[in-house]
C-alpha cells in the first residue's frame, strides 16, 4: 500500500498506511473500506478460532506453506495484543474486539513471543502486523459508536455466514432470520419442495429450488459457520432481492 495513496490493492499484503485517514475517508474508499471491514470482522472473534475464510489481502499459500488439508486455519493474536469484549446491550452472543497488551493483564495463552508470533504468520499465511498499531487503529475507527462518539454495542441483526472457499453449503431454516429482512418470506416454504439459500464460496447468497440442491449434493449446515454483523465479501453487501439464479454456477 501507498502512504501517499491509501487505497491497498485487492490483493495488498501491504500494512495500512500512516498516517491514517478519517473514518470518512476510509468509507469514502470502497478498497480501503473493505479491508477496515475484514479487519474488524476478525477482531470480532476469540482468539484460537477456527475459520475457513480468509481476506483476499492476505498473503497467498506457497508450496512450503499449503493450506491445511480442512481448508482451515486459526486465528491468534500477537504476544502482545489481548482479546475484550464490546459492550453487548441486549445481545445474548459475545463480540470482542483487540487492544494493545497493558500491565495487569494476564500473559498470552497461546503465542507467547515474538518469534512464535513469526513462526505462526509464515505458516499460516498471516499478515505479521495484523493486529499490530496502525491496523488495531484501523479496525477502531470502524467500530460502532453512540452519538458521544463512545464505543457502543455492534447490530445483533441482520448476520450474515462465513462462506465456506472451498464449497457452497445451505442454510437451514433456523438461519433464515439472521439474514436481511428479504429472506424472511422464504421460512413459509423451505420444506423438500420449497427454495434454500445457498451460500458460496465467494459469500453470495443465492436464492436455489430444493430440487436443485438435491441434485447437486449441497450439504446443509445446521446454523452455518460463524456469523458476523459486517458482511464478509462485497456479494454479501448491498444484497439485492433473492431470485431464482438460472446462471450456471460452480459448486
Amino acid at each position: 500500500m501507498d502512504p501517499d495513496n491509501p487505497t491497498p490493492a485487492a490483493s495488498s499484503t501491504a500494512a495500512p498506511p500512516d498516517p491514517l485517514p478519517a473514518q470518512a475517508q476510509v468509507v469514502a474508499q470502497p478498497i480501503f473500506h473493505r479491508h477496515q471491514k475484514d479487519l474488524i470482522i476478525l477482531s470480532t472473534l476469540p482468539d484460537n478460532t477456527s475459520l475457513t475464510w480468509r481476506p483476499s489481502w492476505f498473503p497467498p499459500h506457497t508450496p512450503e506453506n499449503p493450506p491445511s488439508k480442512t481448508g482451515t486455519w486459526t486465528l491468534h493474536n500477537p504476544p502482545h495484543v489481548v482479546t475484550e469484549a464490546l459492550p453487548s446491550g441486549e445481545a445474548d452472543a459475545v463480540i470482542m474486539t483487540r487492544r494493545m497488551r497493558k500491565e495487569g493483564d494476564r500473559p498470552p495463552v497461546f503465542i507467547k513471543t515474538q518469534a512464535e508470533w513469526e513462526r505462526y504468520c509464515q505458516v499460516n499465511r498471516v499478515p505479521t502486523w495484523l493486529f499490530m498499531d496502525k491496523s488495531l487503529l484501523l479496525l477502531n475507527l470502524g467500530l460502532e459508536r453512540d452519538e458521544n462518539g463512545d464505543v457502543c454495542a455492534p447490530p445483533t441483526w441482520p448476520l450474515y455466514p462465513e462462506p465456506l472457499h472451498y464449497s457452497s453449503y445451505v442454510l437451514s431454516e433456523k438461519s433464515l432470520k439472521n439474514l436481511p429482512r428479504q429472506f424472511h418470506h422464504l421460512a413459509k416454504n423451505y420444506g423438500r419442495n420449497g427454495k434454500r439459500v445457498v451460500v458460496y464460496p465467494d459469500g453470495a447468497l443465492i436464492v436455489r429450488d430444493a430440487r436443485w440442491v438435491e441434485k447437486h449434493g449441497v450439504p446443509m449446515l445446521p446454523v452455518g459457520k460463524h456469523w458476523s454483523y459486517i458482511p464478509w465479501t462485497r456479494e454479501q453487501e448491498g444484497l439485492d432481492p433473492p431470485t431464482l439464479d438460472l446462471v450456471r454456477r460452480s459448486i
